[in-house]
């Protein structure tokens, strides 16, 4: 996931220098949150056969519906040039979303605001392995 984005980066940097045809980093930006979806979406069935909460497996499935949303939202930003601001403004929205997503699940299952059980992690278990 994280080369998806490293590619896109240096796609933007070589269009950047005229070497890149225009809006290429657009298309690797769909294909790196296609990836990124794909990976929350695999890993909300792994979530869910691994017998663990349907929360888990909630959580991971949103985000994968939120990153294949963003990706098409670039993909049609490239498709559809007359309307291609709107469609990235759009797309960034989402990717917005989903860092404010990632921010406050993490908040939510680590602080113990909540006090559901089945979400709270140790956080000092994880060091032990």
């Amino acid at each position: 996931m994280y080369l998806a984005f490293l590619i896109t980066g240096i796609a933007a940097l070589l269009e950047s220098k005229g070497r890149c045809r225009p809006h290429s980093w657009r298309l690797f930006l769909a294909a790196s949150f296609s990836v990124e979806g794909f990976l929350f979406y695999m890993h909300s069935l792994m979530q869910h056969d691994m017998d663990h909460s349907m929360t888990e497996a909630l959580l991971h499935w949103i985000l994968a519906i939120i990153s294949f949303v963003a990706a098409g939202s670039f993909a049609l930003s490239v498709a559809n040039a007359e309307q291609a601001l709107e469609w990235t403004v759009f797309a960034s929205a989402f990717a917005l979303l989903e860092g404010v997503w990632f921010y406050f699940v993490a908040w939510s299952m680590y602080s113990g605001v909540y006090g559901d059980a089945a979400m709270m992690m140790d956080v000092g278990a994880v060091g032990s392995f």
